[in-house]
């Protein structure tokens, strides 16, 4: 009879400690889904372009030189752009995530500056926080107004 009980009993316990681990869990789904539609109403989804498609074409057998010109426009991509600020005097930025910053077009302070936040941790190919950013678009906002 005591057996019995005391079996009733541990049935029970783990069967609340079971729903309360479970229950736990999707708690924590349901906030993890609702700070990413929080994240998401900030983003600007802007459509990219899609190519036409082109059909495919046998490449020469003789490698060609490229023409000077394709030379120029590759200096002009890495020249350095006028106005560009050592983003990584920024606390938390460091040279990957400056290159990182460059690759996308912040070059400047005033470039972070005038990012939202949403938009930029979409944008950088990283995994950076969305509070990590905010950070950084504050503290360039302050060296912008220096």
């Amino acid at each position: 009879m005591l057996d019995r009980i005391y079996r009733r009993a541990m049935l029970l316990i783990v069967s609340m400690a079971a729903s309360i681990v479970a229950g736990r869990f999707f708690l924590t789904q349901l906030e993890r889904e609702r700070e990413k539609r929080e994240l998401l109403a900030d983003v600007e989804i802007i459509p990219k372009p899609v190519a036409p498609a082109t059909p495919l074409r046998e490449t020469p057998a003789v490698p060609t030189p490229e023409p000077k010109e394709a030379v120029k426009k590759e200096a002009i991509k890495t020249a350095p752009v006028k106005g560009k600020d050592d983003l990584t005097i920024i606390e938390g930025i460091g040279p990957a995530y400056a290159r990182a910053l460059n690759t996308i077009g912040i070059h400047s302070f005033a470039d972070l500056a005038a990012q939202k936040a949403a938009n930029l941790v979409s944008k950088l190919q990283t995994r950076v926080s969305v509070e990590r950013v905010r950070d950084w678009i504050k503290q360039a906002k302050q060296l912008t107004t220096q």
